[in-house]
Order: C-alpha cells, then structure tokens, then sequence
C-alpha cells in the first residue's frame, strides 16, 4: 500500500500522528461550528480550521492559527 502525503511542523518542530505515530498528513479545510450562527442558519459565517489527516489511520487532528507549516 502506498501512503501518500505531506510532512507537518508544528513550532519547527517535525509533527506526528496522536493515534498511530505516522508523520505525512492530507490537509482540508474543517469548519467550526457556533451554536448562534448555526441556529440563525448562517454556518458560512463560522471561523475554518486546518484539518491535518492521517494518511495512514484517517485520524484528524485539528490547528486554528498559523501554528504549523507544511513541508513538501
């Protein structure tokens, strides 16, 4: 099986899975939700965040701000 994709640092730091110890990630972008915007149908307007996959196990771990870098 072929695993693709990026490294992540995380404070220059090389960054690796929580779950399964793995060190290439997918990103996508992930949308915070709000209870108010989402009551007043107006999800659109919630704040996004980075989504880091696992490439291998799928886990997603989450980053607001500019705290990680992807490399290559």
């Amino acid at each position: 099986m072929t695993v693709s994709g990026s490294a992540v640092h995380l404070f220059g730091t090389p960054f690796v899975c929580r779950v399964c110890g793995h060190d290439r990630f997918i990103q996508r972008e992930i949308k915070m939700q709000t209870t108010g915007l989402t009551f007043l149908d107006l999800d659109w307007l919630n704040r996004s965040a980075d989504g880091v996959i696992c490439s291998r196990c799928g886990y997603v771990h989450m980053f607001a701000g500019g705290v990680h870098e992807w490399i290559g």
